[in-house]
């Protein structure tokens, strides 16, 4: 009887010990599944962050970049606005003068040639001449000048963003100044309206700088008045983007040589513009070329030593003064900080063609804080990496990665403009944040 009972005892305690067991393993599933759940839950709501932070910051790009634009295109109508005031004073004060047809073709030659800013009088000028000239290569001419500068003050000289062809206005302007160029006497003049046009196919169309529409922009000008400091500029723009470096150089030394002296006294923002594209032009083939011995830049130093007053005789300190002179000029010409910018930027590429990554990255964050660069956020980003700043580089790479695509970069000009491991680093950048497909078929295309 006593064993019978101890048999129950026992069996009593093992069948709780299992349920105590039971209990307990499915305490720690329980707790195992709570913990696999709050792994998932985390990681979820990580990842939801990640992308809501990654939203919230390609919406700020989006809106800065937008922002920059509508003030760069305001702050344009309202330096024209007060070049307008100013005429109207003098006018007020002196009497109208009007100009005759000769005036009215000497300020349209000005124009084309010269990147003279048209003042209002020479504007009426110009239009009331087309109108009073019978049907004739003068007529044409001036009617076609009008047409193009009455569309570059509306749009502040910039085609829109996507454009695949020139707007109704101009293309109307390239057959006035087709039909001027078939009279003899006003072929060369002709030629200069048109060079600005295909510069501005050239420039502003995709893909831009293309060697087809650049050969476009070389037979213009060659057809025009030579040595004219705004053709110049047309030439060597296109002559740079498609790697011809040393020709390039030539011709912005030949245009600064025209030009930076009189950029010291002149108060005329055509002439300070022509001023500051030389310097900047100068300044940036000198980073590229990065070869004291090459006979173009030999060429070239002296002019640079003397208009851009380096500290020091190594080539960069050249390139940093001539870029800087060209800063000086965009700020006198009362350019917003972004459009400051747009020069500023390429200091960092000679900062990093002598390794100094801080000056690189000090420079590219004073850029960044003036508005969102292609060029920039790519130097931003290598120097950060040098400098072991992670967040710094970490911003700046989600923002190499905002811009459309690769070619938004220029590849082959970055190519130029850095040193060859450098460019291994811009090209790992591009490829982690675009696609690598897409960064080795731009570099693919690089014709030098």
């Amino acid at each position: 009887m006593a064993n019978q009972g101890e048999r129950d005892l026992i069996a009593l305690v093992q069948h709780e010990q299992r349920g105590f067991r039971f209990i307990l393993f499915s305490g720690f599933a329980l707790l195992l599944v709570l913990a696999i759940m709050s792994v998932a839950l985390g990681f979820y709501y990580w990842r939801a962050s990640e992308q809501l932070q990654n939203t919230i910051a390609r919406q700020r790009f989006d809106t800065r970049s937008e922002f920059d634009q509508q003030n760069n295109a305001v702050a344009a109508q309202d330096r024209r606005l007060n070049r307008i005031h100013d005429e109207i004073r003098r006018m007020a004060g002196a009497g109208a003068a009007t100009l005759n047809d000769e005036g009215a073709l000497r300020a349209a030659e000005a124009y084309l040639l010269r990147g003279h800013l048209l003042a209002l009088a020479e504007e009426n000028a110009i239009e009331a001449a087309a109108e009073r000239a019978p049907e004739s290569a003068l007529r044409h001419f001036l009617t076609a000048s009008a047409q193009l500068n009455t569309w570059s003050q509306r749009n502040n000289a910039n085609l829109p963003q996507g454009a695949t062809a020139l707007p109704a206005e101009l293309e109307s302007a390239r057959e006035a100044f087709e039909a001027a160029a078939a009279d003899p006497a006003y072929a060369m003049r002709a030629s200069a309206g048109l060079a600005r046009l295909l510069y501005l196919e050239a420039s502003g169309l995709q893909p831009n700088f293309e060697q087809t529409r650049c050969q476009a922009v070389f037979d213009a000008v060659a057809a025009a008045p030579p040595d004219s400091p705004h053709l110049l500029w047309q030439r060597s723009q296109c002559e740079r983007k498609l790697g011809r470096a040393g020709e390039a150089l030539r011709d912005y030394a030949r245009m600064l040589a025209s030009t930076w002296q009189a950029a010291n006294t002149t108060r005329d923002e055509g002439e300070l513009l022509l001023a500051m594209n030389a310097f900047h032009g100068v300044g940036t083939t000198l980073i590229v070329m990065n070869d004291a011995a090459d006979p173009a830049v030999a060429e070239a130093l002296p002019l640079a030593r003397q208009a851009c007053a380096p500290e020091g005789d190594a080539l960069m300190a050249h390139a940093l003064a001539c870029l800087n002179r060209a800063v000086t000029l965009r700020r006198r010409l009362r350019q917003t900080p972004n459009e400051v910018s747009g020069t500023q930027e390429n200091l960092g590429f000679a900062y990093l063609r002598t390794g100094d990554f801080s000056g690189a990255l000090e420079n590219a964050e004073a850029v960044e804080a003036t508005g969102l660069f292609a060029w920039n956020e790519l130097v931003r980003a290598i120097a950060a990496r040098h400098l072991n700043l992670g967040d710094v580089e970490a911003e700046a790479r989600r923002n190499v990665g905002f811009f459309d695509a690769v070619a938004s970069f220029a590849p082959c000009e970055i190519k130029r403009l850095l040193n060859q491991d450098l460019f291994q680093e811009a090209l790992d950048i591009l490829s982690r944040e675009h696609s690598r497909a897409e960064a080795d078929a731009a570099v693919a295309a690089c014709t030098s």
